[in-house]
């Protein structure tokens, strides 16, 4: 289970590395899930099996409102991932990437 988590944490940063930011308008982007539409954050999408329950959540966050989170339901383990896609505009040779990973008080 871990490694699934692990695993598609790691997807999602390599997805975000891909693509590129303009340094300049980082506020267009949804980083913080703080932009919700129709209980979901806004330009976010997710993928994988349907054996995990991704959902926003507001007891549990680093800052703002909101957090997003996966976890596994039932079913055969595999993955679920969120991921934000940016455009390829920015100015600079390479971009940083960083986050927040919740991991005190886990379980399988």
């Amino acid at each position: 289970m871990k490694k699934n988590n692990i695993l598609s944490l790691l997807f999602f940063t390599i997805t975000l590395a891909l693509f590129g930011q303009d340094q300049n308008n980082q506020s267009a982007f949804n980083f913080d899930f703080e932009i919700v539409e129709k209980g979901h954050p806004k330009g976010w999408t997710n993928f994988g099996s349907a054996t995990y329950q991704k959902s926003l959540d507001s007891t549990v966050v680093k800052s703002g409102k909101y957090s997003v989170s996966l976890a596994y339901v039932d079913g055969v383990t595999d993955f679920k991932a969120w991921a934000f896609t940016l455009p390829n505009n920015y100015k600079g040779k390479s971009i940083t990437l960083s986050g927040f990973i919740k991991t005190e008080n886990v379980s399988d």
